[in-house]
């Protein structure tokens, strides 16, 4: 890679599930459901912040609400196939 190179991996909370009201959260040690403050960021916003400052998209995924989301969360069944997570791998552009 030449100077000014890099690479970033970001790994978020899917937008489609905050945009539906339901909050990054987890348990708290007595059992009470504690939610992260969020902030919505569209997938387009990460991509239009990341190629002004001169990243580019290797490689995106994003995963879904599948049997083993719904083995541990039965009441998610109902969001079967809708996305729960990204990740997303950039690379500095050379100058």
């Amino acid at each position: 890679m030449t100077s000014g190179g890099g690479i970033l991996v970001i790994v978020g909370y899917h937008p489609h599930f905050l945009m539906n009201g339901i909050p990054t959260h987890f348990d708290g040690p007595s059992g009470e459901p504690l939610a992260i403050e969020s902030h919505v960021h569209l997938v387009s916003d990460h991509i239009k912040a990341a190629h002004a400052a001169l990243w580019r998209l290797d490689e995106m995924d994003e995963g879904v609400v599948d049997e083993e989301w719904v083995a541990k969360k039965p009441k998610w069944r109902r969001f079967w196939r809708h996305p729960v997570s990204f990740v997303m791998a950039w690379r500095k552009a050379d100058r």
